[in-house]
């Protein structure tokens, strides 16, 4: 007997959770809560594409409490620390991408008080770094008490040494090495910070005015003259990707995506900064790939498609021809390349 799972949330990392627990043969999905009261009732097949599981998703928190289950994969929008604190207490384990990484003492204390309670356990699994490694042959990041630590090393793992420390997350610094720009603030209130680098710390941080109450997944371009990020006009408007200068200053939305295709985000620049790949996840959980001219906004959806897939995080080849990415056409993840005609999709991975 495999242990029992319940998949808490559907969106993008909740279907793919699902058809992971699926494929997996000492795992068996034993329930589903969802947020949206249309999904409430209805096979969980038939949320995420695929035929009938004889599994029918709720969204009475109750329910779940009361679900003979081994574990919860925990993926909603934003955490709540009460839902987790219950599925403890009920003797459920969780593992979770939303929080609880390295968590503070205060935040740790009532998860470890349920989790004692219900003989359970809570595992924060994180969300993997950015990297520049045109620069360093592999850079990865740490955060702990809202400070990241940025280290450089070789890939045969020798020479790991710390190159930068910030007081936020998710540094991102410039081709040139001068500056980095990092997010400080809570999730759903991110602020961007820019700072010059001197060696291994920071000088003169400035919060950056873009005009927006939450913004995240900066890049900066090949040059250095620009930065894209992933933001919202308002708390309910749909994601776009902005641009700024260099210096925080100029910020605008560059996409204008439809809200049938989703909100944009995730920016990747082509090697010469004339182009920006970027994914929209739509709200049937489907996703695609995009490639935006930088100059004026237009853009080409590639490898087009009707099913109920994840097409996401492009990355460009150094000729700037064509892209990888991860997908989830042939029911779980793997990697895909495509030219950025659109031509040549291939999977690369198995």
């Amino acid at each position: 007997m495999g242990l029992r799972v319940v998949q808490w949330a559907t969106g993008g990392v909740g279907v793919a959770a699902i058809k992971g627990v699926l494929e997996h043969p000492d795992l068996e999905l034993v329930g589903c809560w969802v947020h949206s009261a249309d999904k409430a009732g209805k096979d969980v097949g038939d949320i995420i594409g695929t035929e009938p599981l004889g599994v029918i998703a709720t969204n009475s928190v109750d329910e779940i409490l009361a679900l003979d289950a081994d574990a919860v994969i925990y993926a909603p929008l934003m955490a709540n620390p009460d839902q987790v604190a219950a599925l403890l207490r009920s003797g459920k384990n969780v593992v979770t991408p939303v929080g609880w990484l390295y968590p503070s003492e205060r935040s740790a204390a009532p998860m470890r008080e349920a989790a004692l309670a219900g003989n359970a356990t809570l595992h924060g699994t994180g969300m993997a770094p950015g990297g520049i490694s045109e620069k360093f042959p592999l850079l990865f990041s740490a955060f702990s008490n809202n400070t990241s630590r940025l280290f450089s090393v070789d890939l045969d793992g020798s020479n790991e040494h710390e190159i930068l420390s910030v007081p936020g997350r998710d540094p991102q610094v410039s081709p040139d090495g001068r500056r980095v720009i990092y997010g400080a603030g809570t999730f759903t209130a991110t602020e961007l910070m820019i700072a010059d680098v001197s060696g291994s710390a920071i000088e003169h941080p400035r919060r950056i005015d873009t005009g927006t109450p939450i913004a995240w997944n900066m890049k900066w371009s090949p040059d250095g003259a620009t930065i894209a990020f992933t933001a919202r006009r308002a708390a309910n408007d749909q994601l776009q990707v902005w641009l700024m200068n260099g210096d925080g200053s100029g910020a605008h939305a560059l996409t204008s995506a439809p809200p049938d295709e989703g909100g944009a985000q995730l920016p990747s620049w082509s090697p010469d900064g004339r182009s920006l790949a970027v994914q929209t996840n739509a709200a049937n959980h489907s996703a695609h790939i995009w490639v935006v001219d930088v100059s004026t906004g237009g853009a080409t959806k590639l490898a087009a498609h009707t099913e109920v897939f994840l097409d996401e995080v492009p990355v460009w080849f150094p000729d700037g021809k064509r892209l990888a990415f991860q997908s989830t056409r042939t029911g779980r993840l793997e990697v895909w390349t495509i030219n950025t005609d659109s031509t040549g999709l291939r999977q690369v991975t198995k």
